[in-house]
Parts: structure tokens; sequence; C-alpha cells
């Protein structure tokens, strides 16, 4: 019936969508692990009702879609923090990526931190004790052009993600 329509073109402006993550990670850096993850971020991202463009843009700003910093060997490509300090590490990207989606999910967007300068405040505080560097400084403008980029709007997250 009519309701196999709509799983339908749901299930395809998923493949659609996940096809144009994957192009636009290629574009960016091609030879980065994330590139062939675009199904996997739109899965987490349905499953947790988070928008795959922000699971991608902040990989993307973390550790260049997985390629930069200690993250790749832990597949955790979005910094994602143990509360007993370090880094948190994954058995694949498959589930650093749902990890991803569901902190997203629980510690920001049912927190109504629905722009990246509201989740910037939180995800990456500008000087933060961990940033000796000030690389913080840089998080909210370089994830605002990213995250326009895959087409979101910087400033109106969606606070449940239902597709595009």
């Amino acid at each position: 019936g009519a309701g196999n329509v709509d799983v339908g073109s749901a299930g395809s402006a998923d493949a659609q969508l996940a096809s144009r993550l994957e192009e636009w990670m290629r574009s960016r850096i091609p030879d980065a692990p994330l590139v062939e993850y675009g199904q996997e971020m739109v899965e987490a991202g349905r499953r947790h009702q988070v928008d795959p463009r922000l699971i991608a843009a902040i990989a993307f700003s973390e550790s260049s879609l997985g390629t930069a910093g200690p993250g790749p060997a832990r597949h955790n490509a979005w910094g994602m923090m143990r509360l007993s300090g370090g880094l948190r590490e994954f058995s694949s990207w498959t589930e650093g990526i749902d990890e991803a989606a569901s902190l997203l999910r629980r510690l920001y967007m049912d927190d109504d931190r629905l722009t990246i300068t509201a989740i910037g405040d939180k995800y990456c505080p500008v000087g933060a004790e961990n940033d000796p560097q000030g690389l913080n400084d840089h998080w909210v403008p370089n994830m605002t052009v990213v995250y326009r980029e895959l087409g979101g709007n910087p400033d109106a997250i969606p606070r449940h993600w239902t597709g595009d």
C-alpha cells in the first residue's frame, strides 16, 4: 500500500544523502577512512534522530575524517573523551559513528543545543584546560562553514532529524 511508498522514498532519500556525504568527504580528503561510511552515518542519524551531516562535519573538524591525531587507531574521529579522561576507543568505525550520534542526541540535541555555537560551547569550549594551543577558538567558525557546505543551517540544527 501507500506505506510502502513512504518507506521506499525514505530509503531513497537516505541513499541519496549517504551518497552526497561520501562524495563531499571524498572531495575533501580522498583517502580518509570515513569516506566509505556515509550510509552508516545516515543509519546512525536515523536511529538517534541526529542530522548525519553534523556527524560528518564534526569528524571533519576534529580529525580530518579520521586521518589526524590519535583517533584513527581508536575508530574515534570525533574526539570523544572518557569521563575519567583520555580518548574513547571503539572496535570499528561503525561503532564510533553510532556512539557519536548517540552522544550528540543525549548531550546536545536533548539539551536544546541546536546551533553550531551552542554545541561548540560544550563540545570544545574556548579556553578549556585540555586545549593549551587554543585550537578550540577555530571550532565554531570551521564547523559553521563545513555544516553549511553539507547543506545544514548552522543556526537551526534539527532537534529531531527525520530526513533531509
